[in-house]
């Protein structure tokens, strides 16, 4: 099975999230989507050992944009983060889960895979441009119709497991974690898994 942690976004609160995917031995298995650009903390979460994706450089939604809109958006990001890591990200994150297939077919020739906000999915994609996750944690979605993020969490973990393409993907950012006070869930779930 696959294992993926990945937190989108610029926020100072990312090393919070970073000290403890390390604490739980999770720095290979974790991508940072850092949006807007913010070359302090990538630099820093990049020598930490963390994979640094591109999430555009202002965060901007990519549907219904010209095909030469997305690739300013991808290049000036990437441009920053290959100077930053001496590599051009591998994988990107449409912001807001948009994407139409304009900029699908662009994200294309620049990644090999592109991740979505979609849930609920615990195997690998049948096309990795649209790479659905798993849970995305802290926030309560209408989809989870009022059960707690880490009871499903471990749920889908379990079904992952059992597949023989299993993928277990959990998302979201750091600010979500503190605003719904989800920092202890989060550990939980990490101490779970270990």
């Amino acid at each position: 099975m696959k294992l993926v942690f990945s937190f989108d976004d610029y926020s100072p609160l990312n090393y919070r999230l970073a000290d403890l995917i390390e604490k739980y031995g999770f720095v290979k298995n974790t991508i940072f989507y850092i949006a807007p650009i913010n070359v302090i903390q990538i630099r820093e979460l990049h020598n930490r050992g963390f994979e640094i994706g591109n999430h555009t450089h202002n965060h901007t939604i990519l549907k219904g944009l010209s095909a030469k809109a997305v690739i300013k958006e991808i290049e000036m990001a990437n441009d920053i983060i290959k100077d930053i890591t001496d590599y051009y990200p591998k994988k990107f994150c449409y912001p807001r889960g948009r994407w139409d297939e304009v900029s699908k077919k662009i994200i294309g020739k620049y990644f090999r895979e592109a991740r979505t906000t979609k849930i609920f999915n615990y195997k690998e994609p049948e096309n990795p441009l649209e790479t659905d996750t798993t849970i995305h944690f802290s926030y309560p979605r209408k989809e989870y119709k009022g059960r707690n993020w880490l009871g499903l969490a471990k749920e889908y973990y379990k079904k992952a497991k059992k597949k023989r393409n299993g993928r277990f993907e959990l998302w979201g950012h750091a600010e979500e974690c503190d605003r719904f006070n989800q920092w202890k869930n989060l550990e939980r779930f990490l101490k779970w898994i270990k």
